[in-house]
């Protein structure tokens, strides 16, 4: 049998975080901690290191105590996010980024299914990050996580120009990468910039904010397309970083 998914319960109640642990033992997962609300949970996340965080959302129907509960703690201590429900408020979501959200109907087993997705998913980053993986396999996965591993022309042209970049220098020029890639796929410079740029400022916002901390180091604004680029390269690279 596997590592169990190690998870946080953060929610205000303390006879649902009885109940919550009660039906989930046994499923994959390990309860390493319980908080009342997100200032408790801080100390939570740092002192016990879970890989997820469970938050119902009525503590934060907005979603901007989370982001700023996650971004307070550092990468090694960032866990990824369920939230068992939904927001009222639709913007809460956007800013918290790809969560995975659970309706309190789905069962407890859907329930525990996406604690131990959440835990593996946040697991695979943590090994791309810390040089475990090859060259392709580790920018496939940094850019998996970023949500820039889809169908559009930009990230493809965005994973290229990253390789390429890996191989040649970091310090290789923007116009150089651009017309690279514009070769390799018989396009032209400029949209091959266009695509990137696109591709980036619509698939970062709706990345999961863990994602976005473990490989940023923060959850800061959207890059651009050489600082993102820049940024891959100095992990794909070799440069593993210590999370």
């Amino acid at each position: 049998m596997g590592e169990r998914a190690r998870y946080v319960i953060v929610d205000r109640s303390e006879w649902f975080r009885e109940l919550l642990r009660g039906e989930l033992e046994g499923l994959g997962v390990e309860l390493v901690g319980e908080a009342a609300s997100l200032a408790d949970a801080r100390g939570v996340l740092v002192s016990r290191k879970p890989e997820v965080a469970l938050v119902t959302p009525e503590l934060d129907e907005r979603g901007e105590g989370v982001r700023r509960l996650l971004s307070g703690v550092g990468p090694a201590e960032c866990p990824a996010l369920v939230l068992l429900g939904q927001f009222r408020a639709p913007t809460g979501f956007k800013i918290l980024g790809g969560c995975r959200r659970v309706g309190k109907a789905d069962g407890v087993r859907a329930l525990a299914g996406e604690v131990v997705a959440a835990a593996e998913e946040r697991r695979e980053l943590l090994r791309a990050v810390s040089g475990r993986y090859g060259l392709e396999e580790t920018a496939d996965a940094l850019l998996h996580a970023l949500g820039l591993d889809g169908g559009r022309a930009g990230c493809a042209f965005l994973r290229h120009a990253l390789l390429t970049a890996v191989r040649e220098g970091e310090h290789t020029k923007a116009k150089e990468l651009y017309t690279k890639t514009a070769e390799s796929f018989s396009t032209s410079p400029s949209d091959v910039e266009r695509d990137i740029r696109f591709a980036v400022s619509t698939s970062l916002k709706s990345a999961p904010i863990y994602s976005r901390i473990v490989i940023f180091g923060s959850d800061g604004a959207v890059p651009g397309n050489m600082e993102l680029i820049r940024t891959l390269v100095g992990i794909v690279g070799g440069r593993a970083r210590r999370v």
